[in-house]
């Protein structure tokens, strides 16, 4: 099965962290295998 790579880019304080809290906490739930990463 192949893997998606979802971003989330936008200025600071934009909300792309909670987006992504968002998504992960949603897709864990589906139990969709997940892993959340951040670049500086």
């Amino acid at each position: 099965m192949k893997g998606k790579f979802i971003t989330f880019e936008g200025s600071e304080g934009s909300g792309k962290s909670t987006q992504a809290a968002l998504v992960l906490e949603y897709l864990k739930k589906k139990k969709v295998p997940v892993m959340l990463l951040r670049e500086p």
